[in-house]
């Protein structure tokens, strides 16, 4: 079973095991299993070295041969290779001699075993061998040519620019438990004992060698234009947009970011390891995806430029944001890293949230949403709190969305996650400050406290902070106990419950804790696993208030009041001390409403609010962002004249009626 033919080749591993790689630009054979060259040396060598993948390189496009092809024709040829003809009768011996002789002649071994199945002592010995043939070989017969039964053998043609592995699905049993298409390929969600695999089928893989060679053309035309970027002429389709991805844009992780359930993407140092990703319905799940160090630092080579700062051993972190892709990315090298390089890239949802959406998604209640929607209408101050990927920022969004037109909001972020522009675009008074990033130093961006003191000089207004991470607590807080923050404050920050959250405040930030309570509410998230443990359910679990009227600690002193807690049974929030509220008797006095106005005002949001998913049904544009702030107005103008069954009466109609937005 020795070839003689003389193959360049390496071996590298990887996460998906051994993979070979033949260099076959130059050769004259095809660089394909189907040839009896190729196949004669790979049958040393993926035996001798117990390679589980073949990668064929040619100077347009590569050759591969997954790792399922490859189990398939290793037990095939060390079936063969295991023969010992002497265990045969004389009559069958030569036979068998002349099988292990034309083993890359599968059709021919497969005829003289069927001329042996005469013999039954000596069929049983190699019927084994058969079923190997036609597991490698499907659909091969005795009458066909050498290369026509090696071309069963399946290879993939993919292009060199193509720097992933993708990992076959049969490696390891499991279940698919949900499939749906994205822009760019196919993913499945496969449940495999505890594990999840994302399983991404890219449309890459489905290029024609005749696609192929067109866009290697159009690479090496770009790469003889001096840089300068153009849309290649009389191309479309499949082939411009694969185009696109691999010159100007972050190749399959930009068809990862492209899910619009996917939120994060992770890249773990050295390279040529396994991508990671965090999606919205099942939580952090394994792809078939291994990246390639090649294409790891061609990504790192955009990040640099779009981000004007270094990444190397003097600048190990980099922070920046990709607008078109609504993408921060956080990378580190050495030495912080140990080898190699790692990327974390956390994606924004495009449209953002709505309290509606969530009431739709049961995220909040619709007495909750309606109860936040009054309290930042009557310019409560607000902090959502919750762990990483809890959904405070998408909730801290829909809440922007409750605010009066005729309010100024001053906006504090490092990262531009809020929909500042969604805002400007329906008339809001908006400014945007950005502030230095936690991992970066020494830059142009102004640190936060500074942002923070800078805001409280723009105008009273609405300050929203788009997190509380450091030392600009102890300002914020300052300015909202005097006053000086202008109507509210609303923002977020990490923690989980609110005696949580008030001891990272007072206790890590150094806020005083008479400054603490100045805010008025604490809106808790978490991020709840349903029974099986597989899907993720984002959830708003505690809306407390923070009372006025305690002095050291605010768990014996009462000082925190739940006016809802979720309930497991229900599944949902429901109410429990909102009569004794602080709160909402202040925002009566100041409203010049009783207590039961009060709840009256909450009652008659929660009806609009349900009135608005149920219309939704047919009309799911009502949800969005933009139709959210004109309905809104519309309620506004409404609650101020009308009684509440005439508001609900005219906001029904505005709906029935598909009433253009203008109008009003």
């Amino acid at each position: 079973m020795l070839s003689k033919i003389k193959c360049n080749f390496f071996i590298r591993e990887s996460e998906l095991g051994k993979i070979l790689y033949v260099d076959c630009s130059g050769c004259k054979n095809n660089s394909s299993i189907s040839n009896r060259n190729c196949f004669s040396f790979l049958s040393t060598i993926i035996l001798k070295e117990n390679v589980d993948k073949v990668i064929f390189l040619r100077e347009n496009f590569k050759r591969v041969l997954e790792e399922k092809e490859v189990r398939k024709l290793k037990k095939y040829l060390r079936a063969i290779e295991a023969l010992e003809p002497n265990a045969f009768c004389k009559r069958c011996r030569q036979k068998v001699i002349f099988m292990k002789r034309n083993f890359k002649n599968p059709s021919l071994v497969l005829e003289n075993i069927r001329k042996i199945g005469k013999c039954e002592s000596c069929l049983r010995k190699i019927k084994h061998i058969e079923r190997a043939i036609n597991l490698a070989f499907p659909g091969i017969s005795t009458s066909e040519s050498v290369e026509r039964s090696l071309s069963r053998i399946r290879d993939k043609v993919v292009p060199t620019f193509f720097k992933y592995f993708v990992e076959d699905r049969s490696k390891g049993k499991g279940k698919v438990i949900s499939s749906y298409e994205i822009p760019g390929g196919k993913v499945s969600i496969v449940k495999r004992e505890s594990e999840l695999v994302y399983h991404l089928i890219p449309e890459e893989l489905f290029l024609s060698t005749k696609e192929i060679k067109l866009l290697e053309k159009l690479f090496e035309r770009e790469k003889s234009a001096s840089g300068r970027k153009e849309s290649p002429r009389n191309v479309e389709g499949r082939v411009l947009n694969v185009f696109k991805r691999y010159s100007s844009g972050y190749g399959l992780i930009e068809t990862l970011l492209k899910d619009e359930k996917i939120q994060d993407v992770f890249i773990n140092s050295p390279g040529n390891s396994r991508i990671f990703v965090n999606h919205s319905d099942f939580g952090f799940c394994s792809t078939n995806l291994v990246i390639s160090q090649e294409e790891v630092e061609r990504i790192c080579t955009k990040l640099r430029m779009l981000s004007g700062r270094a990444f190397d051993a003097a600048s190990p972190v980099l922070d920046c944001f990709i607008p078109e892709l609504n993408t921060r990315v956080c990378g580190i090298t050495k030495p912080l890293a140990f080898d190699g390089i790692g990327l974390s890239l956390r994606k924004h949802k495009t449209l953002p949230w709505t309290l509606t959406q969530f009431v739709k998604n049961g995220m909040v209640s619709s007495y909750a949403a309606a109860l936040l929607s009054f309290l930042v209408d009557s310019q409560a101050s607000i902090l959502i709190t919750g762990c990483r990927g809890s959904g405070k920022t998408s909730l801290l969004a829909s809440l922007l969305a409750e605010i009066r037109p005729n309010e100024r909001i001053v906006i504090i972020e490092d990262t531009p996650e809020l929909p500042v522009a969604q805002l400007r675009e329906s008339g809001f008074n908006v400014e945007h400050l950005r502030v230095r990033s936690p991992t970066t130093e020494n830059t142009f961006e102004s640190p936060p406290e500074i942002a923070v003191r800078t805001s409280l000089r723009l105008g009273e207004g609405i300050l929203v902070v788009g997190e509380v991470r450091g030392v600009e607590a102890k300002a914020l807080f300052e300015a909202m106990r005097v006053g000086a923050a202008g109507s509210c404050v609303l923002g977020t920050i990490h923690g989980f419950s609110a005696y949580d959250t008030f001891d990272r405040i007072v206790n890590d930030l150094q806020v005083p804790r008479t400054s603490f309570k100045a805010c008025d509410i604490l809106v808790s998230c978490a991020l709840l696993k349903n029974k099986q443990g597989v899907k993720k359910q984002r959830r708003v679990i505690e809306i407390t208030e923070i009372r006025k009227d305690w002095n050291i600690d605010p768990i014996k002193e009462k000082g925190f009041l739940q006016l809802m807690e979720f309930s497991k049974r229900k599944s949902s929030l429901v109410l429990r001390k909102l009569s004794e509220s602080q709160v909402l008797r202040k925002i009566g006095l100041l409203r010049g409403m009783s207590f039961n106005e009060v709840l009256k005002a909450i009652e008659l949001r929660e009806k609009v609010k349900r009135m608005i998913v149920k219309f939704s049904e047919k009309k799911q544009y009502l949800l969005n962002f933009r139709s959210t702030l004109r309905l809104n107005r519309i309620f506004y103008d409404l609650e101020g004249s009308l009684s509440s069954y005439e508001v609900l009466r005219k906001f029904k109609k505005v709906l029935e009626n598909n009433v253009t937005f203008k109008n009003f």
